[in-house]
């Protein structure tokens, strides 16, 4: 991948700038996209190192996405056991997970499902929440709220669990008396 990004008139780079100009215009156009991270932290391998927690979903690589990795939230309401689930892409160092949310026992129609295909719907509707008591949030606000108000599940930083589980209730919160001092 990184060798056809250096290719100057790849096929690869061009549908790559023009994926992160697509994700620039929804942004500054009042849409914020919410992509999942990727589930490839456990194939990361003494061969791929490099990589830190695994690749990023393609979806996931820009500035303009709010990406979302999987927390395993052990079913309970206790914020203190939270941990980022074991197959959740950390990220490049470049392209990290913005925030995570459970991934892990999902309930579905299909049953108790895992991945971050399962933590980025949790995100998604938060920003719906946020975007209904504001709708004037622009997609850096949004971001930041929700960054600022989720619960840091890895000590060590952000390039597991990005800035943190997902607090909705408290970025809806923040979203409205963002309106109401704004």
């Amino acid at each position: 991948i990184d060798n056809r990004l250096d290719q100057k008139n790849s096929a690869y780079r061009q549908s790559w700038a023009k994926y992160q100009q697509a994700t620039q215009n929804a942004a500054q156009h009042g849409v914020t996209v919410v992509v999942a991270a990727g589930n490839d932290h456990e194939l990361n391998d003494v061969f791929s190192a490099h990589k830190l927690g695994g690749d990023t979903n393609f979806l996931a690589q820009s500035d303009y996405v709010i990406s979302v990795a999987a927390a395993d939230d052990k079913g309970n309401r206790n914020p203190q056991d939270d941990e980022i689930a074991s197959f959740s892409s950390w990220g490049d160092g470049r392209y990290n997970p913005t925030l995570s949310a459970n991934g892990v026992g999902v309930p579905t129609k299909f049953g108790k499902q895992d991945g971050t295909s399962f933590s980025s719907p949790e995100v998604a509707a938060a920003v719906a929440r946020m975007k209904q008591v504001n709708p004037y949030l622009s997609f850096d606000q949004i971001k930041s709220i929700l960054q600022q108000s989720a619960t840091d599940i890895v000590p060590q930083g952000t390039i597991s669990d990005g800035a943190g589980m997902l607090n909705a209730d408290l970025a809806v919160r923040w979203a409205q008396q963002f309106s109401q001092t704004a």
